[in-house]
């Protein structure tokens, strides 16, 4: 039901509590709390996963080099024990040596006897690519350095794949007392179960130097791997095995070595944690959908029901923000039986009273109260005043009854207002002592921050637009008088009589605890309030004050009506009446404002004021009387309503 035709009522019940709302919202997150918790205990369960792979990629490394370790130790020991044979006799069996040992490409040994004459065994089933040898000069050339290192006592292993172009792995080991050998491996063959069962586990050979030896990839087999990931932290540490997680270009990985005695080399197995962990992460994620798809539909449930509490505070927000503004007519429905409901109904009464009160003072004196800004001390400002009022008002009383005076008082003050307000004035307040008038001021709040001058022109061009509207007021009800009785006879035009006067004033509340008024007193109001009289005196419509005149200088056209002696003044004051606005920009504002008001004609307007308004007092009577006169409007065509 619209909150404008229900009010509020005291004896109002809740029926469903705010809390017991809260308690099934928050009993609802508790229920789909247990889903983050599974989460949680799919990652410890992914934890141990982890530690199971670590301690799995261990054991296969062990596994693999203790295999490579044998391999490298037979070989070692087949190749010497064929060297001492040819050496103690002529027995050696060179066909069946490679027969037996088919991943030996060839064997080179120096001879002890001659130094610098090396033996060279070849393969016959080993083709060495290109044509190449073993046994070539460029070869021996090049491995004296490292015969030289075998024949002290080392024994080492380098990859020969970029020198013979063939996977070939060649061992240098020290034989017989002071020479050294070398034996040719076949580096793919021998190597086959370093491709784990799974094709994501790597298991690779490196020398002392970091250069791979065996690795199951093509395109690796002359890289240098000392300055990567674990191979560099087996170099540096030099222990005989470890077991670590590091990341390798933005990849982690769980890898482990095992360091192979005799050889210098170390084995490398290494698996991507990503894979480890990829089944886990795929139980994870059946969860996850799971637990999303439940919280969606727990998320739109919230939302459906949270709706009933977060729109109507919604609405109060937006409504308490326009009610900040001024603005009392919100729209607010309030359906519900809970405290959100009643506050709604509440906040409805309250902005209904608000804006009945409103009605009975100013708006802008309302939003400062409203705001705090308003204090019981008085300040002194510099206002611009203006006094409005109906002149011979008691005549014209006289022909109305009671309910048609009073909508003639309202017609001529809902014409009068917007004149003042569309200036940034402030309607002060409505006086009936000496018949309705209006007592309206500019600058009194210090809001706007303008200069006195402007506030005196605002305050004038307020004026002439109320002249204006008082013209075009009895040109619409002279025409009404002709519609109605087909005659003029028993109409009196309205006058308006204005006082202006701009000067120091003090500005506060005044007033008791039960009732105040926030206004301006002092004698710069009574002045204004005085100018406002001489109008019948002088047959005018708009008086102002001689510093009203001085301050404004050549932005009005005036005309001097003479001196007035007033109680309390020792000197005459001299009075001046306005014609019209002299300043084009002022003139064309008051133009710009007349047409934007309702019940207003342009052709009025523009002679009552603005450029090509009067330019005397005369033509401002003359305008009066064109527009006050029923035989010319009769004869013109009338316009308007009563």
């Amino acid at each position: 039901m619209d909150a404008y035709t229900q009010p509020c009522s005291r004896k109002t019940r809740v029926r469903v509590p705010l809390g017991a709302k809260l308690v099934i919202i928050i009993s609802s997150f508790l229920v789909f709390s247990l889903g983050a918790i599974s989460v949680l205990v799919s990652i410890l369960v992914s934890a141990d996963v982890r530690i199971s792979a670590e301690d799995h990629n261990f054991t296969l490394n062990r596994r693999v080099a203790s295999g490579v370790e044998t391999f490298f130790g037979t070989v070692l020991s087949n190749t010497r024990t064929f060297l001492d044979l040819g050496s103690a006799s002529d027995g050696r069996d060179e066909a069946l040596f490679f027969e037996k040992n088919p991943y030996i490409a060839a064997v080179l040994s120096e001879s002890p006897e001659q130094a610098g004459r090396v033996s060279a065994f070849i393969n016959p089933g080993f083709t060495f690519a290109g044509g190449t040898s073993p046994s070539g000069g460029v070869f021996l050339e090049a491995s004296e350095t490292a015969l030289e290192r075998a024949a002290g006592g080392e024994t080492f292993v380098l990859n020969g794949g970029s020198r013979f172009s063939v996977p070939l792995l060649i061992m240098f080991f020290p034989w017989a007392d002071s020479g050294g050998a070398v034996v040719f491996l076949d580096g793919e063959k021998p190597f086959q179960d370093f491709r784990s069962k799974n094709s994501e586990t790597l298991s690779f050979l490196v020398n002392e130097s970091g250069d791979v030896l065996v690795y199951p990839e093509p395109g690796h087999g002359t890289d240098n791997q000392a300055n990567q990931g674990l191979v560099k932290t087996a170099l540096e540490r030099g222990d005989r095995n470890f077991q670590t997680v590091y990341t390798d270009k933005g990849i982690e990985y769980l890898g482990a070595y095992q360091r192979l005695s005799g050889t210098g080399t170390v084995l490398v197995t290494r698996i991507p944690a990503a894979a480890v962990l990829r089944g886990t992460r795929t139980v994870v994620r059946r969860n996850a959908f799971v637990s999303a798809a439940v919280l969606a539909l727990s998320i739109l449930f919230i939302s459906l029901f949270s709706r009933t509490i977060s729109r109507p505070i919604k609405a109060l927000a937006a409504a308490s923000s326009a009610m900040e503004d001024g603005n009392y007519r919100f729209s607010l429905r309030y359906r519900s039986r809970d405290e959100i409901g009643l506050l709604t109904s509440t906040f409805i009464g309250m902005g209904h009273g608000l804006e009945n009160f409103e009605k009975f003072t100013n708006k802008t004196i309302v939003r400062l109260a409203r705001q705090g800004a308003l204090t019981r001390t008085g300040t002194a400002r510099t206002v611009a005043i203006a006094f409005i009022l109906i002149r011979d008002f008691g005549v014209l009383s006289g022909r109305f009854t009671a309910s048609g005076l009073v909508t003639f008082v309202n017609a001529f003050l809902s014409r009068i207002v917007p004149c003042i307000t569309c200036t940034g004035g402030i309607v002060d307040k409505f006086l009936t002592q000496d018949g309705v008038v209006v007592m309206a001021l500019w600058g009194e709040t210090g809001e706007d921050g303008g200069s006195p001058r402007q506030h005196a022109l605002a305050c004038v061009r307020s004026a002439l637009m109320a002249r204006a509207v008082i013209c075009n007021w009895n040109a619409e009800r002279a025409a009404y008088y002709l519609r109605k009785k087909g005659t003029g006879k028993g109409f009196s035009p309205v006058k308006m009589g204005c006082g202006i006067n701009i000067g120091e004033a003090i500005a506060g509340q005044i007033g008791s605890e039960e009732r105040m008024e926030y206004t301006v007193i002092g004698d710069t109001v009574n002045l204004a309030a005085r100018m406002e009289g001489p109008n019948d005196l002088f047959d005018t419509d708009i008086l102002i004050t001689e510093h009203t005149r001085k301050i404004l200088g050549a932005s009005l056209v005036t005309e001097e009506m003479g001196s007035l002696e007033l109680k309390g003044k020792e000197k005459p004051l001299r009075v001046f009446s306005v014609v019209n606005m002299e300043d084009r920009g002022e003139a064309e504002k008051i133009i710009a404002d007349l047409d934007s008001l309702r019940r207003t004609d342009a052709l009025i307007n523009r002679r009552c004021a603005g450029p090509l308004g009067p330019g005397t007092m005369a033509d401002v009577r003359k305008t009066w009387r064109l527009y006050a006169d029923t035989a010319i409007l009769s004869r013109k065509g009338g316009r308007g309503r009563g």
